[in-house]
């Protein structure tokens, strides 16, 4: 029986094996090992030259973040039919600004 240098197996072995064990006894093409050292060569080569490098220069800004979207939704903790609105879609509100006045007369039904 003639063997591969796959491990002493020959390839009517390996067509019998189960897949996993196949795909170990078989091993990666030599293409990729050598691209994976080249990428772990270069990886090592980056962190070298972090810990190298000095920074030229530091620079330092001020700025705004403005939310991807705008929209915000406005819950009451009760629930009741609302009377007015004070605001419209696309109006700047500020902090404590009423928005809507919710009619009282539920709650003031309860509360007699």
């Amino acid at each position: 029986m003639a063997t591969s240098s796959r491990g002493g197996y020959s390839e009517a072995d390996i067509a019998y094996m189960q897949s996993l064990q196949g795909a170990v006894v078989q091993r990666s093409p030599k293409h990729l090992i050598v691209t994976v050292v080249v990428m772990a060569g270069a990886l090592l080569a980056l962190l070298i030259w972090m810990s190298w490098a000095e920074i030229d220069s530091v620079v330092r800004g001020s700025g705004r973040i403005i939310p991807s979207s705008q929209l915000q939704r406005v819950q009451s903790l009760e629930g009741g039919v609302i009377s007015e609105i004070f605001v419209s879609e696309g109006d700047d509100v500020v902090l404590d600004q009423p928005l809507v006045k919710i009619s009282d007369v539920a709650a003031a039904g309860s509360f007699e």
